[in-house]
C-alpha cells in the first residue's frame, strides 16, 4: 500500500486486496452475528466493512 501510494505502482492489486477484506471481513461478522458467538460492537463492524467496501468501489482507478 505504501507503494502504490507514493509511485501509484500496484495501485489496482491493492484495491483488489481492500475489496477482498472488506467481502471477508463481513462473512466473517455476520456469520458471528447469525451464530451468536460475538460481542454487539463486532456485529456493528458489518456496516463498517460494508462501507470501506462502498468506498473502496467509488474510488477503485481505471
Amino acid at each position: 500500500m505504501m507503494r502504490a501510494a507514493i509511485s501509484g505502482e500496484g495501485l489496482i492489486y491493492t484495491f483488489q486486496v481492500l475489496i477482498a477484506v472488506a467481502v471477508f471481513m463481513v462473512i466473517v461478522h455476520v456469520q458471528g452475528a447469525v451464530q451468536r458467538i460475538q460481542p454487539m460492537t463486532e456485529t456493528l463492524e458489518i456496516g463498517m466493512y460494508s462501507g470501506l467496501g462502498l468506498l473502496v468501489l467509488l474510488f477503485y482507478p481505471g
